[in-house]
């Protein structure tokens, strides 16, 4: 599998917000580090729910089970299909 980085949008949501010492005398400046923070957690929510939805639509194509992809993502089937079973209608 390729490492992908993601470039500083990924590495600010999956870090978390950084406390630069200058930022102790200044609450503006972390008030704005952790807004920045939260925009890039948005932003990296948004395209992971996008390729969830395109896995999971692929996944039905080539015949992955709703048990299948729901215990792969950690949920049940019931879940599962109702949260995606449109799919599969929408193209029907």
């Amino acid at each position: 599998m390729a490492r992908y980085s993601g470039g500083p949008v990924t590495h600010r949501a999956l870090t978390g917000p950084r406390m630069l010492g200058w930022m102790r005398n200044d609450p503006d400046a972390w008030k704005g580090e952790i807004l920045s923070t939260l925009a890039c957690v948005k932003d990296i929510r948004g395209k992971c729910d996008m390729t969830e939805l395109r896995a999971v639509r692929d996944g039905r194509k080539i015949g992955l089970s709703w048990t299948e992809i729901a215990a792969t993502l950690g949920v049940t089937r019931q879940s599962a299909w109702e949260r995606w079973h449109e799919l599969e209608e929408a193209e029907g």
